[in-house]
């Protein structure tokens, strides 16, 4: 194996990456030198990512109690500190971990960012992935999810969206007055992704200067934003859709009654609500004009299409129209769903691959329901007006 001297290294590395900073490019020469500096730079970072890897994966091994897993990384550090052989044992247990993960180590792979006064990024701009609270175990492990939680949300539990997590990590590999804009789904402002991600990041900042309009995006119909977050830096102008307001609360709204920014629970209402159908994939859903040409095409799909009426839908449509459909099978078996072979293609399409990937049983596995495909149908749980909410 290999033996590391860590702050050598990272010196090493750290002049490497400031060289390729400063060094001007005006030739076809320049250019050649300059890939020749990032090519050693790579070749020093090759052992530490290794390293990192291996102890990163570590904490993402199903099966192992705390101290197994104390015991693995003790194991693997004098790999990296000593250079002795790592384990067969360790080895084997580290597979499915990495067949699942690609750890990326933002001090490794950007150095001269974190140690220099201040360190942080700048600015963040990107469109991170949405998954929600209920599939990150199922897709990701049960050790991904515990260290979300624990590490990345400061031990705040709560069924958020990944991208919640997302920005919480962008907010803390900032540097001080550094920005970030993100694409979020609307549920950033919604339940559990609000209190685990965006109201800890409100309390801590305090400040929202701007946030663009949610907008239907992609096949599903699914709402977008677009929060803008400073860190530690003064706002003096607030801008929600383009127009200019006196704050923005966590809700990514100006609605504020005698200070309170969020929704309080009203005991008289409990046991009077409900959740509603819970649709695990969204393949399962349309945009009304791909639903109606489905019926167009074959009026027998009535049986399985139907308007999908959300929270959303309900609250800000004074004439109650969804914005989606949903293909619902109910409880049929694989071989009644295949009768509608237009509806039965799309899911065999969208959800069947995604549930081959994932790590929970019951998920590629759906018991009595379509189980040898494993496609799970929903099941409407209340209608209203006509729509399955």
């Amino acid at each position: 194996m290999f033996r590391i001297r860590l702050g050598e290294r990272t010196e090493e590395i750290v002049a490497l990456r400031l060289q390729l900073e400063a060094f001007p490019v005006n030739t076809v020469d320049d250019q050649r030198r300059k890939e020749e500096l990032h090519r050693k730079a790579e070749a020093k970072l090759n052992d530490l990512r290794a390293a990192a890897d291996h102890l990163v994966l570590s904490y993402l091994v199903d099966g192992l109690n705390d101290r197994a897993r104390t015991a693995m990384r003790e194991r693997l550090l004098d790999v990296l500190f000593n250079g002795h052989d790592m384990a067969q044992g360790d080895y084997d247990a580290l597979l499915p971990a990495f067949q699942r993960n690609n750890p990326f180590h933002w001090q490794l792979e950007f150095p001269e960012v974190f140690l220099r006064e201040r360190g942080g990024f700048d600015a963040f701009v990107g469109n991170p992935p949405f998954q929600g609270g209920q599939h990150l175990t199922g897709a990701h492990g049960t050790p991904y999810r515990d260290y979300l939680v624990e590490t990345v949300a400061n031990g705040k539990k709560g069924s958020a969206d990944l991208c919640a997590y997302f920005f919480l990590r962008a907010y803390d590999a900032l540097r001080s007055g550094g920005t970030f804009g993100l694409i979020a789904t609307n549920t950033i402002a919604q339940g559990d992704s609000r209190d685990v991600g965006w109201c800890r990041l409100i309390m801590r900042r305090h400040d929202l200067p701007r946030r663009q309009r949610s907008r239907l995006a992609g096949r599903s119909g699914c709402g977008r934003c677009r929060p803008h977050l400073p860190r530690r830096l003064p706002i003096f102008s607030f801008c929600l859709d383009d127009r200019p307001v006196e704050f923005i609360t966590p809700l990514l709204d100006d609605i504020a009654v005698k200070g309170r920014y969020l929704p309080h629970k009203l005991q008289a209402n409990v046991d009077k609500s409900f959740q509603g159908s819970t649709v695990l994939g969204m393949g399962f859903v349309l945009p009304p004009d791909e639903a109606q040409a489905l019926i167009d095409k074959d009026a027998r799909n009535k049986d399985v299409l139907f308007p999908y009426l959300n929270g959303e839908d309900l609250n800000d449509q004074p004439e109650i129209k969804p914005t989606r459909w949903v293909i619902n099978f109910f409880d049929w078996t694989e071989e009644q769903a295949m009768q509608y072979s237009d509806a039965y293609e799309i899911i065999h399409k969208t959800v069947y691959p995604e549930r081959l990937k994932n790590n929970r049983d019951v998920y590629r596995s759906t018991g009595g329901i379509m189980a040898k495909n494993a496609l799970l149908s929903i099941v409407p749980l209340h209608c209203y007006n006509g729509y399955w909410l």
